[in-house]
């Protein structure tokens, strides 16, 4: 009869775990200022919202990509994720940071006006 080895059990690095809640964080500041007009965003007595500050928007979303891209390295995940992720981030982030920065308006005009 052979033994069966006991199943290894792999831990994640506290600094994985912490770059992740960073990137849930700074995502969900982001939301938040959107929705009541906290600093990257204004919000007028009419509840329009605009953007303040571009360039911080864009310095939190570039946060926020490099904490998801290095608490992906640092809880190994498959080096294919990790630049598939990496590559879809910077493109989504160039993208958006186009948007904002051509147009002299405001982009992010509310739903509910």
């Amino acid at each position: 009869m052979e033994k069966e080895e006991p199943p290894i059990e792999e831990k994640v690095d506290a600094a994985a775990t912490l770059l992740f809640l960073v990137f849930i964080l700074i995502i969900g500041y982001i939301f938040q200022g959107y929705w009541t007009g906290l600093y990257p965003f204004t919000i007028n007595y009419a509840g329009e919202v605009s953007l303040a500050s571009p360039i911080v928007l864009i310095i939190l979303g570039s946060l926020a990509l490099s904490s998801l891209v290095g608490g992906m390295i640092r809880a190994r995940y498959p080096r294919e994720g990790v630049v598939l992720a990496a590559i879809i981030g910077l493109a989504i982030l160039i993208i958006v940071s186009y948007l904002i920065l051509s147009k002299p308006v405001n982009p992010f005009p509310t739903i509910f006006t």
